[in-house]
Formats: C-alpha cells, sequence, structure tokens
C-alpha cells in the first residue's frame, strides 16, 4: 500500500532519531520537505548542510502557525504531544497527521509483529527477533527500539518486521495493522503527557484498531485491563501468563520451571533455559515463545535462544560481579512500577540505587514495595532524592544520599557485603543528569569496570 508522496508539502514535525530518518525517507520519495522543532539551529548543525544540498526548508527555535500553509501532510515525531499548537492547527485544517510507523507500513512488504506495553518490550521485541533468526526467518527489529521503522522499511522482502511500538508511536495511526500483536502489560507511566491511566491505556489499544480475524492478539492473563482492552476486536486472541488457564496460549508452572501450551490442538512445554534468570524475563518469553510457536518454530530453536539470551543494554541487565557483588544495569526503569517489577525478581539481598527526574509520580507505593522487598538500604540520586529521602524515613529504609551516580556507584559498594545485588533501578527519569537512560547506564557500567580494574 504506497502512497505517492513525489511533489507533496510534507511538514516533519520533530527532528529526534524518528524525525530524521523520515525526512531522509521523504526526500527519497520526491516529496518537498520542510522540517521543525522547538530546538535551535545550533542544535542541528550536523544536519544543516543536509537541508540546504537537498532543498529542505528548515524553522527552528518554535512552532509557528504559517509553516502548515499548502502543507499535504504531517509527520509528527513521537516526542510531540497533542497540546502542540501545530498539531491543533492540522487537526482543525483537515490536514492528515500521522505517525513514523504509519508512513513506514504504507511501503511494508511483509507482515509486522508488534510489541507494545509498559515494561518489557525491548526485551520482548529482541527475543522475537532472536528466536526467528535461530529458525532462519528473516527479521528486522525495529521501531521504539532504536532503529527507526522507516529507515529499514525498503529493506525486507520477505519474513517479518519486529516491531516495538510505544503508545505515542500509535497516537496517530490509520491503517497500521499488524499480524500479530503483542500487550504485554500495562501500568501507570507516561502521566506528564496523559490525562489518566484511561487515556493511556487506551493510547496503547490502539494496537488492535485495524486487526482483523485472521490475525492474532497475545495478550497478559495476569492482567483483566489488557483482556477487557482487547474484547471489542475480533482479532484471535492467545494469553500468556503466571495463571494458569485453559485458553490458547502459553503459561508457567513454577513447580517444574516450565511453561506449558496449547494453540488449537496443539499441546507442549518449554523448559526455562538459564538465560531466563528472573521472574520479568520469563513473562517475556512466554510472550516471545509463543510468537516462535504461532510461526512454526521447533522447541528446541525457541529453548536455545532463550538459553543463549544475554539481556539488551539497561533492562535488568547483569553485568558483572565483583568481590561476591552482582551489579545489575536496570537503567532503563525510568518509573516506579518498572523498579518495583526489578527488586520483586531478585531473591538476594538489594543495594538499590535510585532517583532522577520524577515524571509526576507518587512515589509511596515504590517504598511500600521497598520495605517487604529483599532490599537492604536505598542510595539516592538526582532531583527526586530529597523526596526519597523523605520517604526513607517514613517508611524506615536506611539510605545514603550520593553526590554522583558513580559516588552512588562506590557508596552502594561500600555499604554492600558478598551475595549483595547492586541494583541500578531509578524509577526515575534520567534528564537532570544525563542526556538519556542509555548514558546513565553506561555510566554505570564505566564505573564498575574502573572498580574491577583498581581491585577494590
Amino acid at each position: 500500500m504506497e502512497f505517492d508522496l513525489k511533489g507533496k508539502r510534507v511538514l516533519v514535525l520533530g527532528l529526534g532519531e524518528s524525525g530524521i530518518s523520515t525526512t531522509k525517507f521523504l526526500k527519497e520519495e520526491g516529496a518537498k520537505v520542510i522540517v521543525n522543532d522547538y530546538k535551535e539551529e545550533e542544535d542541528f548543525k550536523n544536519l544543516l548542510d543536509f537541508f540546504r544540498n537537498n532543498d529542505i526548508l528548515y524553522i527552528f527555535g518554535g512552532h509557528p502557525i504559517e509553516i502548515l500553509r499548502n502543507i499535504d501532510l504531517v509527520v509528527i515525531s513521537p516526542g510531540i504531544p497533542k497540546t502542540n499548537p501545530i498539531y491543533i492547527e492540522a487537526k482543525k485544517r483537515d490536514i492528515k497527521v500521522i505517525s513514523e510507523i504509519e508512513l513506514a507500513y504504507w511501503y511494508a512488504k511483509v507482515p509486522i509483529i508488534a510489541i507494545t506495553g509498559t515494561k518489557g518490550k525491548s526485551t520482548t521485541t529482541t527475543l522475537i527477533g532472536e528466536i526467528l533468526k535461530n529458525a532462519g526467518i528473516p527479521n528486522i527489529v525495529a521501531g521504539n527500539i532504536g532503529l527507526p521503522f522507516i529507515s529499514v522499511v525498503k529493506d525486507l522482502k520477505e519474513g517479518y518486521f519486529v516491531l516495538e511500538v510505544s503508545s505515542f508511536q500509535l497516537e496517530d495511526i490509520e491503517k497500521f495493522r499488524p499480524f500479530i500483536s503483542l500487550f504485554i502489560n500495562i501500568y501507570p507511566d507516561h502521566l506528564d503527557r496523559y490525562s489518566s491511566m484511561d487515556e493511556y491505556m487506551l493510547a496503547k489499544s490502539r494496537i488492535f484498531m485495524n486487526q482483523k480475524e485472521e490475525d492474532y492478539a497475545i495478550l497478559s492473563y495476569d492482567q483483566e485491563e489488557i483482556i477487557n482492552l482487547a474484547k471489542p476486536y475480533k482479532v484471535k486472541k492467545l494469553f500468556f501468563g503466571f495463571k494458569k488457564h485453559e485458553n490458547d496460549g502459553i503459561f508457567y508452572d513454577e513447580s517444574r520451571n516450565k511453561v506449558f501450551y496449547k494453540l488449537s490442538e496443539r499441546y507442549g512445554s518449554l523448559t526455562i533455559p538459564k538465560g531466563i534468570w528472573n521472574r520479568i524475563l520469563i513473562s517475556n518469553f512466554m510472550a516471545s515463545a509463543l510468537v516462535g510457536l504461532l510461526l512454526g518454530v521447533e522447541e528446541r530453536v525457541i529453548e536455545k535462544t532463550g538459553e543463549d539470551f544475554q539481556g539488551i543494554p539497561f533492562a535488568l541487565q547483569r553485568i558483572g560481579e565483583l568481590n561476591g557483588r552482582v551489579f545489575v544495569n536496570d537503567s532503563k526503569a525510568t518509573n516506579p512500577v518498572s523498579t518495583s517489577s526489578a527488586i520483586n525478581s531478585i531473591n538476594s539481598p538489594i543495594i538499590l540505587i535510585l532517583g532522577g527526574r520524577n515524571k509526576n509520580f507518587d512515589f509511596h507505593e515504590l517504598f511500600e514495595n521497598i520495605k517487604k522487598s529483599k532490599v537492604r538500604r536505598v542510595v539516592l540520586i538526582g532531583e527526586t532524592k530529597e523526596i526519597m529521602r523523605e520517604l526513607s524515613e517514613e517508611y524506615e529504609i536506611p539510605y545514603v544520599i550520593a553526590d554522583s551516580l558513580e559516588d552512588a556507584v562506590r557508596r552502594a559498594y561500600e555499604v554492600s557485603e558478598p551475595g549483595d545485588v547492586i541494583l541500578l533501578s531509578p524509577a526515575c527519569a534520567s534528564f537532570d543528569m544525563f542526556r538519556n537512560y542509555k548514558e546513565r547506564g553506561k555510566i554505570f557500567n564505566d564505573v564498575f569496570e574502573r572498580m574491577k580494574n583498581e581491585k577494590v
């Protein structure tokens, strides 16, 4: 389903990774491209020559309504909220506004497997890609995981696109239709963007909106909210979870450390491999295994993929051991629910590094969970450290205040004992101290490596 963009005037609103990739794609398709971002021109120095050499009009430092004159299409980056004045005005003028994944879908030649949820999306997406690769099924992993869909949409003529998709990306789809959708969990997040949890859930549920009876939706059986969100859609539904069920799908039997599946008249089981070392990974593994089984992948291939799985950077990733302390990097945990899940999935005593920029969260429930968990002490950093200090005192949780992430890692080590897990799982955004969660995670890894070399 290609759309003729030649000669069309297209505005790209927002120049993050997906916006830049979209701009390049549109130019290749012969569109007349205008780009706009609230940041200043100096922030895009490395792109100015490209814009000038390709007759791309660029407007930085604000969002003037005038740039909508004679515009045929707006492609909006996921970071741009619906309160943006250009977005509002474009809708008033009945100018089509779409997301980058919608534009890419118009050009996709192979079916899509799309994964959404609050946490574990990247791990599940990566696992599915690895399972398919190991089974000899061509695929490209892309989307919110780091590689914009639009940048690879013409690179695959057979197999599957495996896409991580966020609520932001789903807000502005029209025809985007996955062959297999996965809705793996839902918890409070992005409440600085959405007015309520209901609004957030509805944005996520748009993943089903264009699916047909011959398509599949893989849903968490452990969360009734997800089951209810999918009820209005006629897509074939499969379920995964820790609760035993009789539906088509898969569930975990802890007593045997196995998952058991049923697909129509096909029954079987998989052993949980060693690479799947905590409860969160078991959940991700179940959802990913279901995709593989649906597509005819052999059980042994799925198990071997789990056995070899190293995790993904900054998502509850075990990075090494130092004098009996295990260091785990969960920098991607930017909300309290992700951090709660992390500490609940680890069976050893924990020294927890917490803090950063608050995204309008209430941390009381997190600290209630910390109090009941195996966390022995928290080390607090960032803008939230004063709020979290007060909560630590309220819940009688031992705490240490640190001046930087390096200081936090070293203090965590000082108060730890052999057998402890030193866990970075901040429950906050990173922007108070770092460019993004990746930079925060990399610094944690670098400090660990320095400490190893110092032979502390």
